[in-house]
């Protein structure tokens, strides 16, 4: 990859792909580019659509068959966050990497609120009043 390509160009996740992850499913080296191992999703569907009652069901990963798993890149910034996060919260291979606040899933609409933040700071005055990224 050019060395112009910004970290969240590569990692290519959806959200309820990225709130699935466990520390265990990170590659993260010292240096240099790092792994994301997707294998689950935990939409957010609500308490009364799920078998479990839980307000997140968790599934296989879209458009791809039963226990199929795919690799995304970890550019090393990104790498160097993780590593800060997952020690700065004192975290184990079997723990959610992101958390909610009080350490469960996290919630659908702080990482929609962070989205709504992005967009406004990143976009033009157009881009933004169109539906460029509207949706997370």
């Amino acid at each position: 990859m050019a060395s112009s390509t910004s970290w969240y160009d590569c990692v290519g996740l959806r959200p309820e792909e990225a709130v699935a992850l466990l520390v265990r499913d990170t590659g993260l080296p010292e240096c240099g580019w790092g792994e994301l191992l997707v294998h689950a999703t935990r939409p957010e569907t609500g308490r009364h659509w799920t078998n479990t009652g839980h307000g997140h069901d968790e599934r296989n990963l879209k458009g791809r068959g039963e226990g199929d798993s795919r690799v995304a890149p970890a550019h090393p910034e990104l790498v160097a966050i993780l590593r800060d996060l997952i020690e700065q919260h004192g975290l184990s291979n079997d723990d959610i990497l992101f958390q909610g606040e009080r350490g469960g899933l996290l919630a659908g609409s702080v990482y929609r609120r962070v989205w709504a933040k992005a967009r406004r700071a990143s976009l033009s005055e157009a881009e933004y009043d169109s539906s460029t990224g509207k949706r997370v």
